[in-house]
């Protein structure tokens, strides 16, 4: 797996773990099954879903009420490789520095989100506001 080095935005003063849509194919690549956490809301995922990868949906509304107990039994796993994604970033960046202040090892945040997904890949992602 590539370190996240490309870019690493600052959230609270801290920087996240992040990597680009370059870097993510290339993991999906070697590791098909890979997890990603998707943060975006219900609606959001009906506009736009991702095609590949092993996607669990967690939407930030629910993680406000239930917390990290409440994620999906196979992303507890804190030594598993976990990329997080929401519409550009913002949100998923946000969990991105939660997971990993709680000690997911290799959890790293998707510039840009599933827009720039959509933006540079042919996997026919519908855009939206």
């Amino acid at each position: 797996m590539r370190k996240a080095e490309q870019i690493k935005p600052n959230v609270l003063g801290m920087q996240v773990p992040t990597i680009d849509v370059a870097t993510f194919l290339t993991m999906l690549e070697d590791n098909p099954r890979l997890a990603v956490l998707d943060v975006r809301e219900l609606d959001e995922v009906a506009r736009a879903a991702l095609p590949i990868g092993t996607v669990y949906h967690y939407p930030m509304s629910v993680w406000e009420k239930k917390g990290l107990a409440g994620l999906p039994e196979p992303l507890q796993d804190r030594s598993k490789p976990l990329v997080v994604m929401c519409h550009h970033g913002q949100r998923s960046a946000f969990a991105t520095l939660i997971l990993h202040l709680q000690g997911w090892e290799k959890v790293v945040n998707l510039q840009g989100g599933i827009d720039r997904v959509a933006l540079e890949t042919n996997l026919n992602i519908p855009r939206y506001l």
